[in-house]
């Protein structure tokens, strides 16, 4: 900073006033403010405001002019950043950092000096073999890339430069210090399957059909029964037709909304039961956002994610059996070499009474999904902190129903003669319009995710 000639008794006067007021000055103790550091900022330009005003002051009581941009006498103000001067200091923050192998930090270079001083620009570059600056590598901001270590290797420190460049000004060179280390082992090479529920019926029967899941890993193909079949013409295997026609039998299902859905505030029933009757040729997947939110805050479900997982500090844990915490701790936390348990048991939604029609059987999910036939749990992301030794993991839960019915449902819940109830009435359009009139039969399909962290021995 240029300064011309100063007021030598209100320097003095400011100095008094700096060293016994403000803050700063009191911690110095009477050492000169540092001329361009970060931490004396705020006291240099305490100090100049306190000047100036005890300047305008002097000036006043000698009946002068108001101090004007220019001080008496022409030229710059004394007090102004010299224009054009070189810099002698910045910053580039963080100093050092201790990164993760193969994750990236995020490094600043920030003027400390006066704008006057001029425009810079800046460049990074490092000779590790182990660093990687990403493109930009010029600018205040740059990404840092760490390489990786092998397993077993200490903290090794790293050197990123940065050099900050002015036209007319030598290049002024600062250096951080990257620490990399690696703690989180066994990352997940691409998205998997790490446990399988299937509903025992399933298990016990050769399957009907199966459908491939597009969303699943390598398009998991799911095996389902008679209830995903449909047809023309079929004859009906148990109990009277309530209807010839589709214009008859479609009200007669929709009935079922009336007695198992008359809770559901969000129409979820209803839109599947109008996806439903609109023929489709095909079998295909039917998902909905409200159907998604209340499976996720659902009792049976939320105990079969923590079941699911069966980790120490599991909130509920399955009894015996390998779950997903018993198969990466055989694996030795590598979750990529663990082997997926298969024999995990289904949910459903069947909370309430069939009889007085509460919970599950008026908010529409019993008429919906009731027993859920798979759930695939899909690992997204995982590591193994050997540090803190823990691992985090995060977890998609899918689950799927067939809505439709097979020969078995139409007998249990289907009309059998006079007299027959609506509900029985509804059942046996259900079955009619699926199995005589060719209307497919949809798959509901629920999805969201979970993260954990659990500790390990």
């Amino acid at each position: 900073m240029s300064l011309y000639p100063l007021d030598r008794e209100i320097v003095r006067e400011t100095d008094e006033w700096f060293y016994r007021s403000h803050p700063r000055g009191r911690e110095l103790r009477g050492a000169p403010l540092h001329p361009t550091s970060v931490e004396d900022a705020e006291g240099r330009r305490a100090w100049i405001a306190e000047y100036r005003r005890r300047l305008a002051e002097k000036q006043a009581r000698r009946r002068a002019s108001p101090p004007a941009a220019d001080p008496p006498g022409g030229g710059p103000d004394p007090l102004a950043p010299c224009q054009g001067c070189c810099p002698t200091d910045f910053l580039a923050a963080p100093p050092s950092v201790t990164l993760e192998a193969e994750e990236n930090t995020v490094l600043v270079a920030t003027d400390i000096q006066p704008a006057g001083i001029g425009q810079g620009t800046y460049s990074w570059t490092t000779s590790s073999q182990r660093l990687r600056v990403e493109a930009p590598s010029t600018g205040h901001v740059v990404t840092v890339r760490a390489g990786p270590v092998p397993n077993a290797a200490p903290e090794i420190g790293e050197v990123v430069e940065v050099t900050r460049t002015q036209p007319g000004c030598a290049p002024i060179t600062r250096h951080v210090l990257i620490w990399i280390q690696k703690c989180k082992l066994f990352r997940l090479a691409q998205e998997r399957i790490i446990a399988i529920a299937t509903d025992p019926a399933l298990r016990s029967t050769t399957p009907t059909a199966t459908v491939p899941d597009p969303l699943l890993p390598g398009g998991h193909a799911l095996s389902f029964g008679q209830d995903i079949s449909f047809s023309t013409g079929r004859a009906q295997p148990h109990g009277p037709s309530v209807g010839s026609t589709t214009a008859v039998l479609e009200p007669k299902m929709r009935e079922l909304l009336s007695w198992f859905a008359s809770n559901d505030t969000h129409g979820k029933a209803r839109r599947l039961f109008k996806a439903f009757l609109v023929p489709q040729t095909a079998v295909s997947f039917w998902s909905d956002p409200h159907l998604t939110a209340a499976a996720e805050t659902h009792p049976n479900i939320t105990s079969f994610v923590h079941r699911a997982l069966s980790a120490p500090n599991s909130p509920e844990r399955a009894a015996g059996g390998t779950r997903i915490h018993q198969a990466l701790e055989t694996a030795g936390w590598d979750i990529n070499a663990a082997v997926a348990p298969t024999d995990l048991g289904v949910p459903a939604f069947n909370r309430g009474s069939d009889i007085l029609l509460t919970e599950d059987y008026s908010n529409g999910l019993t008429v919906m999904v009731d027993g859920v036939q798979h759930v695939i749990v899909v690992a997204k992301d995982y590591h193994y902190d050997r540090c803190a030794r823990e691992y985090y993991i995060r977890l998609e839960y899918v689950f799927y129903d067939v809505f439709g019915l097979d020969d078995i449902d139409l007998r249990r819940f289907g009309a059998d003669g006079w007299p027959d109830t609506i509900p029985a009435e509804g059942f046996t359009a259900w079955w009619q319009l699926q199995h005589q009139h060719g209307y497919a039969p949809l798959i509901t399909r629920i999805a969201f995710e979970r993260e954990f962290r659990v500790p390990v021995p």
